[in-house]
């Protein structure tokens, strides 16, 4: 206190109750008066954080939020903030809270509240706010088909961003059972054990502060689609004309109903038809069938084939006047749920022999024209120019005919460049080295 004035000034460096004093006045000739006041020195004034970060996202309003406090200091304490916080949100000056609705995305930024007290005195703290982007949904796949009791591949529908992370992905309707979304990826996974129908599915994608966006995708949980395998051969393995050929088809059903299931076999060149039968696990086959005698394609049709093997038996007769060589007796299954038919032959020789020509030719040197040999006990074709390759006449054109005149019925070699015959032992030779 100035003696002169009786003005007190200083900083007190203790805090003080409320205490009474007294002072004192007095003039030149000693009198005296006094007059009393009271002191109090408070504590100082503090700003303490109370939240270091925080995130916000862009268009939500924000729950209130007090990221520093005050304390201390003497009467009212008001809150600043510098710098500005985003457009949207505003801190009330008596409290110190952070309301509002952030309009524009921030990225983090340390910002200082400073706490003033009504003498003036003051104390700062910090915090970091970051507002980020709205979440958005994006439909990543528009609609898959998944199969009945056939793991799923994991695929996810709707990809999340945006928001404050983390985001959590939920779907209404529920899935098919068997199958579950991953909250945290969004991605399906498991197993689907019921068929379902094509239904639209709604994702729900929420951020950490509830904040939500929606995309759809459609789901279909299909039966599986049936599996067909054909398997022909014919009885007997060689045959003359006008005697009948039995071929026997199995078609076998698997991993389903095939639905529209058909068998369709085209009757080879030189043979008519004679009959035609089906037996097998259940329902009933129409067949259409050419008129007895005549060629054309058998065909049966079924409009539900439950899993297993159906067995049609196919009768044709050998046409007179049909030259030797193999018959190739071609059928295919199909059914409305594939796309491709299924399909398997069977090679048939119209010969006795162990090999024959695929057709008869001029009984002259260099009159006739190049065809394969049938090797009937490796079912496969081979070809003139492939035996001659090994053997000593190789580079020169040739030809196969089978010989009627001489006893076995061997097979002769032509050379029809150089005009001669050759043995036919040299391609018996050839044959039964393997070499054709």
């Amino acid at each position: 206190m100035a003696l002169a004035t009786g003005a007190i000034t200083g900083t007190p460096n203790v805090t003080s109750s409320a205490t009474t004093y007294t002072v004192t006045v007095t003039d030149a000739n000693g009198a005296t008066a006094t007059a009393a006041f009271s002191l109090t020195v408070n504590s100082a004034v503090t700003a303490t954080q109370a939240i270091a970060s925080t995130m916000l996202t862009q268009n939500h309003a924000a729950t209130s939020f007090k990221p520093v406090t005050g304390s201390g200091g003497t009467g009212t304490l008001t809150y600043s903030v510098s710098p500005g916080l985003p457009a949207g949100l505003s801190m009330a000056p008596g409290t110190g809270a952070i309301t509002g609705t952030p309009g524009v995305a921030s990225s983090a930024t340390t910002y200082t509240v400073t706490v003033t007290d009504t003498n003036g005195a003051t104390a700062t703290a910090t915090f970091s706010l970051t507002v980020n982007g709205v979440v958005t949904a994006t439909q990543a796949i528009a609609s898959t088909t998944l199969t009945v009791n056939v793991a799923a591949t994991p695929f996810t529908p709707v990809t999340g961003s945006g928001g404050t992370t983390p985001l959590a992905y939920s779907v209404s309707p529920g899935l098919p059972t068997g199958l579950s979304m991953a909250a945290g990826t969004g991605a399906i996974t498991g197993t689907p054990n019921v068929t379902s129908s094509a239904t639209t599915y709604t994702v729900t994608v929420t951020d950490a502060n509830s904040v939500t966006a929606t995309a759809t995708f459609s789901l279909t949980v299909a039966a599986p689609t049936p599996l067909l395998a054909v398997a022909v051969s014919g009885s007997p393995a060689s045959v003359v004309s006008g005697n009948d050929i039995t071929y026997s088809i199995a078609l076998t059903v698997s991993t389903g109903t095939a639905t529209n299931a058909s068998l369709s076999d085209p009757l080879p060149a030189g043979l008519t038809f004679v009959s035609a039968g089906e037996t097998g696990p259940g329902g009933v086959w129409t067949c259409t069938t050419p008129a007895v005698g005549a060629a054309g394609t058998v065909t049966c049709s079924i409009a539900s084939a439950a899993p297993g093997t159906y067995n049609f038996t196919i009768v044709a007769q050998v046409a007179a006047g049909t030259p030797a060589g193999p018959v190739i007796n071609t059928a295919t299954a199909s059914a409305s749920k594939r796309d491709d038919p299924i399909g398997k032959r069977n090679e048939h020789d119209q010969s006795a022999d162990p090999f024959s020509c695929g057709l008869g030719i001029a009984d002259n040197c260099g009159g006739g024209q190049q065809h394969h040999l049938f090797d009937r006990a490796h079912r496969r074709h081979r070809d003139c120019d492939q035996c001659v390759a090994v053997g000593s006449l190789a580079g020169r054109p040739h030809i196969c005919q089978r010989r009627r005149d001489r006893p076995g019925r061997r097979l002769d070699l032509y050379d029809s460049g150089g005009g001669c015959r050759r043995h036919g032992d040299l391609l018996d030779r050839l044959c039964r080295a393997g070499h054709v």
